[in-house]
């Protein structure tokens, strides 16, 4: 019972320490926006304050978002420096095969073809998953409305590389250590699901999140998870276009195609040899 506490301490440890970045660096903004007046909370017009909210601290999510992402990654480098940890090992920054980086990164681009399609195809069939659909356009329209640079830059480099470092790198690792693994698989999946909101996000993330803490394990290697993590979130960029030019038909059959696909190569994953080396 020990174990498991203390395991479940420092991944909430680091679990705070994530939330605490992004508050604080939000309280900050917030507060620099009201000294340089952009936000006049003197007025007394809440209307007034709600839409220059609105205006500079929404309609700047992505900077804002990739700021803290950097900030939570610094924090726990520091972390690491304090405690006198190595940084490759605290990272599990071990050695991937070129070979089997291909293979991770074309599974993460089948994977969201996989959702993608998976997604749309089912909005066309059912009302009812046609209306969460649309609940989840309106969730994500914030991202839709970015720039496209600052878009990418969040979306395929910021966003995967900070989740894959506090779920996998340090939350994953510290809860195993106190539970059966399965168990922290589910724990981490679940918590992976959560930080992307909306339900039909968070379904899908959950799934996604079960297959990247197989990768970790397989692999030990945060090298492995940025793989595939990269692509899946590049791949959208690809695949969403995509989606207004086939029929629903032809959408079930790539659905198919892709599902069968994304099955063989996760077996092909769980049933390759892990051979990690440190850098």
């Amino acid at each position: 019972m020990k174990k498991l506490l203390i395991s479940i301490g420092k991944a909430l440890f680091y679990f705070l320490v994530y939330f605490a970045v992004q508050f604080a660096f939000i309280l900050g903004y917030v507060i620099l926006l009201m000294v340089i007046g952009k936000i006049d909370i003197m007025s007394g017009d809440v209307q007034k304050v709600q839409d220059q909210m609105q205006k500079y601290v929404m309609g700047n999510v992505v900077a804002v978002t990739v700021v803290t992402n950097t900030l939570t990654i610094l924090a726990f480098l520091l972390i690491t420096l304090i405690r006198k940890h190595k940084i490759k090992e605290a990272f599990y920054l071990n050695h991937v095969p070129a070979r089997s980086v291909i293979l991770i990164m074309i599974l993460g681009i089948i994977l969201n073809f996989t959702v993608s399609y998976g997604m749309d195809f089912f909005s066309r069939i059912s009302p009812a998953f046609e209306k969460s659909m649309k609940n989840y356009q309106e969730y994500s329209s914030f991202m839709q409305d970015s720039s496209l640079l600052p878009l990418v830059i969040l979306t395929v480099v910021s966003a995967p590389l900070t989740e894959e470092i506090l779920l996998r790198c340090f939350i994953f690792t510290k809860l195993k250590n106190g539970m059966p693994q399965a168990i922290a698989v589910i724990i981490t999946s679940i918590t992976f699901g959560l930080l992307h909101g909306q339900i039909l996000w968070a379904a899908y993330a959950a799934v996604l999140g079960s297959i990247l803490n197989i990768v970790f394990i397989k692999y030990d290697s945060l090298y492995a998870n940025l793989s595939m993590h990269f692509a899946f979130n590049a791949a959208s960029f690809i695949v969403v276009p995509a989606l207004y030019d086939v029929t629903t038909v032809v959408e079930g059959i790539i659905l198919g195609i892709c599902s069968v696909i994304s099955v063989t190569f996760i077996i092909l994953i769980l049933t390759k040899k892990r051979t990690p080396k440190i850098l």
